[in-house]
């Protein structure tokens, strides 16, 4: 145990998790070693606190989230509150790739710091509840996760806003498939929700997100479909960000003039759109031109 403290010192909860944990090095005699680690009364707590979040990270990438709320149950009593927190999320995440909203809900019932506002807010959403999904969202704003994190929260809450009904459980649901990597399922959800939603009203916005997924499944003719239909409701915030996508999906295919046109129209009758300097670089990229800085 004396030979793990230090290899434990050397090496960051991060680096040994990202080993490959079917090998010799990273397995199951090594997991045992964490477990008592993390169990060790003698131990420096922050080896303690490295050596929970490892093994707990690890059991839920497994997908082994009910193992992991047990070890977590098993030696929370050994953390900070800002630790014991962070794992509760760490486990939460995990119910919710599983589709188990209700327990993932439990164990953040009581987190009120950003990253737990944000958490909440994606499990209220997933459920269907846009009125909270929106108020949880704006409590975490800018802060909490990274900044991937914070940019998918601002595109979510650009969705959300502009619909009227309280609840969507079809919504919830195609989200919920999307985060769990069930594009095919997400997409029919949520194109039969943007289908019952005016252009103003989220359809628009919704359509946009379907074609975005589509085109990041491979499915090109489909994504170009999704992205004519954001286009055609001519919202002032939606339209424009279609036609961007439109054009650089025609430029990609090699239909050049068909994406010369589309930026065209998007530079003339959207110009106090944000996204028109990066329409006019992209435009000249597909009139063959440097582009624009």
């Amino acid at each position: 145990l004396v030979i793990f403290f230090f290899f434990f010192k050397q090496k960051t909860a991060y680096e040994i998790y990202q080993c490959d944990w079917s090998s010799d090095v990273c397995s199951s005699d090594l997991r045992r070693m964490l477990a008592r680690l993390a169990g060790d009364p003698r131990a420096p707590a922050d080896l303690v606190a490295g050596a929970t979040a490892t093994l707990i990270g690890v059991l839920v990438a497994e997908g082994s989230v009910e193992d992991a709320e047990r070890r977590l149950e098993q030696f929370e009593g050994g953390l900070s509150g800002e630790e014991r927190l962070a794992l509760h999320r760490t486990v939460a995440w995990g119910w919710v790739r599983q589709g188990n909203l209700g327990r993932a809900g439990l164990l953040v019932a009581s987190d009120s710091t950003v990253d737990g506002l944000a958490l909440t807010g994606y499990i209220a959403l997933y459920s269907g509840d846009v009125t909270s999904a929106i108020d949880r969202f704006q409590g975490a704003g800018p802060y909490a996760g990274t900044r991937e994190e914070a940019v998918a929260r601002t595109v979510l809450l650009a969705l959300l806003q502009p619909i009227e009904a309280d609840t969507l459980a079809a919504l919830g649901e195609g989200l919920l498939m999307l985060h769990r990597g069930d594009t095919a399922t997400a997409v029919a959800l949520l194109a039969g929700v943007a289908e019952d939603l005016p252009d103003a009203g989220g359809g628009a916005e919704l359509y946009l997100l379907i074609g975005k997924i589509a085109v990041a499944s491979g499915d090109i003719s489909q994504g170009e479909e999704w992205f004519h239909r954001a286009a055609i409701g001519g919202t002032p915030a939606t339209a424009p960000a279609a036609e961007l996508e439109l054009g650089r999906l025609l430029l990609s295919l090699g239909r050049r003039q068909e994406a010369v046109d589309i930026l065209e129209h998007l530079i003339l009758s959207y110009g106090e759109s944000a996204l028109v300097p990066q329409a006019r670089r992209l435009l000249d990229q597909a009139r063959g031109g440097v582009p624009r800085i």
